[in-house]
């Protein structure tokens, strides 16, 4: 099903506010216009083989936007906790990461 369709199909079920939007993970201009003012940003791209560097978290801490993906990629896992670690020291927010990291 195409990223529309499954919009629609969400609407149905009265799932409002709901956008699906391609993004390229290697540009964080695009990045971070993209998950300015969202409520929630939930990145299932794939496929997270290979990748370390957790960029879209990063944009979404810089814009102070929650976070939630579906990565079991251990480097970009253990990348990400790092990441998110860091932003919650001195800070009165903190993005939510759970995984396993072994």
């Amino acid at each position: 099903a195409s990223f529309d369709e499954a919009a629609k199909r969400l609407r149905g079920q009265g799932v409002e506010g709901i956008e699906f939007v391609p993004l390229d993970l290697e540009d964080s201009a695009t990045l971070e216009r993209a998950v300015a003012g969202r409520d929630l940003v939930v990145h299932t791209a794939g496929p997270f083989q290979q990748r370390e560097d957790p960029a879209l978290l990063r944009a979404c801490i810089d814009a102070k936007v929650p976070y939630c993906d579906v990565c079991d990629e251990l480097e970009l896992s253990r990348n990400g906790k790092a990441l998110a670690a860091a932003a919650a020291a001195g800070e009165d927010w903190a993005p939510g990461l759970v995984g396993e990291t072994r």
